[in-house]
């Protein structure tokens, strides 16, 4: 839905503008819209084992999600330790490891002990049912990223909410780990 404007007049009390039950109806569209557009859950957990971890996830409201819909995911952490890191983006039902995976995205080198990184993805519905995702990463000054497997499409349940996860994978176990920030955006 596109927003709606509520028509004020041409000057103050003229009575050329909405009645204020009209007004008020658009206003309550207006915010419904932008709730529905929002997800309704975030998980941020820290990757400190080995195993392949959800790090952010965000569940999106069911029947919500249309032809081009796309979301930036941008995610923010700090290395506790020396090793690979692979983000992993997955669409699905549970916002688990179990979701399908749409996209790996590693470290080309080992990253620095006590050094920030990031990680920066977009999602795309390609379709009313399938989405699909690519994304870069960078950790040091130096460790970039590289997309090392694109899967092609994730499809979703319109009926029910669709989770957009992200996990992680470290090659070195380390409580010093954290993730600093997640942050999903429609765009």
């Amino acid at each position: 839905m596109s927003k709606q404007i509520i028509n004020t007049g041409t000057t103050a009390n003229d009575g050329t503008g909405d009645a204020l039950r009209v007004a008020f109806v658009k206003v309550n569209e207006n915010f419904t819209n932008i709730y529905n557009d929002k997800p309704n859950k975030v998980v941020i957990t820290h990757p400190v084992t080995t195993a392949e971890t959800v790090v952010a996830s965000w569940q999106q409201n069911a029947n919500t999600i249309n032809l081009n819909d796309s979301w930036s995911i941008d995610i923010g952490y700090q290395s506790g330790s020396t090793g690979t890191v692979a983000w992993k983006i997955r669409i699905g039902t549970t916002g688990t490891v179990s979701d399908t995976l749409i996209t790996t995205i590693t470290t080309s080198a080992a990253q620095v002990a006590n050094a920030y990184g990031y990680l920066k993805a977009t999602v795309m519905a390609d379709t009313d049912t399938t989405i699909q995702g690519n994304g870069t990463a960078q950790h040091a000054a130096a460790v970039l990223g590289t997309v090392t497997a694109v899967i092609a499409k994730a499809t979703i349940v319109r009926t029910a909410p669709v989770y957009i996860s992200v996990t992680c994978t470290v090659s070195v176990a380390n409580a010093g780990n954290k993730i600093t920030s997640a942050c999903l955006n429609k765009n």
